[in-house]
């Protein structure tokens, strides 16, 4: 990939250009190089330990690899340093629940909602805990609010479908 080739030479020109660190590390995060993407991100946070994208993205590798304590660390940090990153409470909620913190995942869901009422997702998301949980009126609920916001959002109409079914 080219864009890995400009970064290593912007790196090997300035080894302390963090940026270039971050930006390689999201390259290789999207293509599902995640080994190389946390090195990156923790190099990245080793010049520079205010970059909330830096965390945020290094959080995701984590959850990918299905280290969710680790992407719950990640997460917080992002959110400690840009507490408005609505993206990262989703996400942080997202590691909660698999490492089994429904309440938590549901806390997080919701300042995720508060801060972005937008995140079609999020109102999933919360939808699948409280269908987990056994509460399929509020599970339906949240999928019908994510349809509202994305009628074509396919995840919901399908969860949706499935609360119904056991209702």
């Amino acid at each position: 990939i080219e864009a890995i080739a400009d970064f290593e030479r912007t790196i090997g020109l300035n080894p302390s250009n963090y940026m270039a660190f971050i930006a390689r590390g999201k390259v290789y995060l999207e293509q599902d190089m995640l080994e190389p993407a946390i090195d990156d991100l923790t190099k990245a946070v080793s010049l520079s330990d205010n970059q909330a994208v830096a965390f945020y993205l290094r959080g995701i590798a984590y959850f990918r690899l299905e280290k969710f304590d680790k992407a719950i660390d990640d997460f917080s940090k992002s959110i400690s340093i840009r507490p408005d990153h609505a993206l990262a409470y989703n996400d942080r909620g997202s590691a909660r629940w698999k490492a089994g913190d429904s309440h938590g995942a549901i806390t997080d869901y919701q300042q995720a909602v508060f801060l972005d009422p937008t995140m079609h997702f999020t109102f999933n998301n919360m939808g699948v805990v409280r269908m987990e949980a056994g509460f399929l009126q509020d599970a339906t609920e949240f999928f019908t609010t994510a349809i509202r916001l994305n009628p074509a959002y396919k995840q919901a109409l399908n969860n949706r479908g499935i609360a119904r079914l056991k209702l």
